[in-house]
């Protein structure tokens, strides 16, 4: 009903990565970041696909950002987590 939703976009993405076929995901991803660039969630969900894709460069690139928010985004714990295995 919705299709260019940056929401749904997610969802989709999410559902394309649990189903393997995580290159569609990722572009999937960069979409929907490119649509809602202020929303960090969806930044940190394009950052774990990169991860899942072993594009360590570009998931630290996306984590870092994620962590200059400081406390305005509330997954700090889990983007310091992602940094630190990288």
């Amino acid at each position: 009903l919705a299709p260019g939703q940056p929401a749904l976009m997610d969802t989709l993405a999410m559902a394309l990565a649990a189903d393997n076929q995580v290159p569609k995901a990722l572009e999937l991803q960069k979409r929907v970041v490119a649509q809602a660039p202020d929303a960090p969630e969806f930044r940190l969900a394009l950052a774990r696909l990169y991860l899942r894709a072993g594009d360590k460069a570009s998931a630290k690139s996306e984590l870092r950002r994620l962590a200059g928010l400081g406390s305005k985004f509330a997954h700090q714990d889990e983007v310091s987590q992602l940094l630190q295995g990288l």
